[in-house]
């Protein structure tokens, strides 16, 4: 599961890249502009696959 989670992490972060420079943007600016359409969703998805990836690795790390 983490692996393929990775993979779409990393799949969906090229296309955010991607669609910003093709736009114009600097994609290292994606967190301080305000992104409208596609560029959103992008950007929603990419962050919740961040979200699951650290939940399901802080659950793996944990001692509990």
């Amino acid at each position: 599961m983490q692996i393929e989670l990775a993979a779409r992490l990393r799949k969906v972060d090229e296309q955010l890249r991607s669609e910003m420079r093709a736009r114009g943007f600097d994609p290292a600016q994606d967190e301080s502009l305000a992104l409208t359409g596609p560029l959103a969703r992008l950007y929603t998805e990419r962050e919740n696959l961040r979200e699951e990836l650290e939940k399901l690795t802080g659950s793996e790390n944990s001692t509990d």
